[in-house]
């Protein structure tokens, strides 16, 4: 964690703070203070979220750690955040650390695969033109710069009925997406 504070400070960057406040917290969980965890146990074992929350891991477990989004009637699709933006902005921090771990790919033999995921229609359909052309050409001086890496960044949308929420697909999204992921990669699973 001081690395990434100490390299933020290096790039000079703005969008990332850390204060004292942030220290406090990384210190308070990292020692498992019970200013952090007391009140959590507490209402965990002895609240009405006992029982919900051992059903939802038993469920969590059921399903190899997949949890299903918008199974309730009262769940909607909305429009993600991102149909909002105005302008495509990369976190400094986040680039150096993206190149960082693309390269450390490269310099041990290992095939960099980034994939997109699916937006939902309504986040695609709304969605600001200019940013996708900024998030692209981001996308394209990446693939410039690391042309052993491979990038399928393209944006695309499934339909609103095959997301829980607006971000996480639901079962039947996730099923068409884990498939569509198995043919595409056919050749990195057959070697698993």
């Amino acid at each position: 964690m001081f690395d990434l504070y100490l390299t933020n400070k290096r790039i000079d960057n703005e969008v990332m703070d850390f204060n004292l406040g942030s220290w406090l917290d990384i210190a308070l969980y990292m020692t498992y203070s019970p200013v952090y965890y007391s009140s959590a146990s507490f209402d965990g074992l002895f609240s009405s979220n006992y029982k919900e929350n051992l059903e939802r891991y038993n469920e969590v477990s059921t399903n190899r750690g997949q949890i299903f989004y918008g199974r309730e009637q009262n769940d909607e699709v909305r429009v993600n955040e991102i149909a909002e933006y105005k302008k495509f902005l990369v976190d400094p921090l986040i680039d150096l650390y993206f190149r960082k771990i693309i390269g450390l790919c490269a310099d041990y033999g290992i095939q960099f695969v980034f994939q997109s995921a699916p937006v939902t229609a309504s986040t695609y359909q709304t969605m600001d033109k200019s940013v996708i052309a900024q998030y692209d050409a981001y996308i394209s001086e990446l693939q410039a710069s690391y042309p052993d890496a491979v990038f399928h960044a393209e944006l695309y949308p499934y339909k609103d009925d095959q997301f829980g929420d607006s971000a996480h697909l639901n079962a039947t999204g996730a099923a068409e997406f884990s498939n569509e992921m198995r043919n595409k990669y056919a050749d990195i699973f057959e070697r698993q």
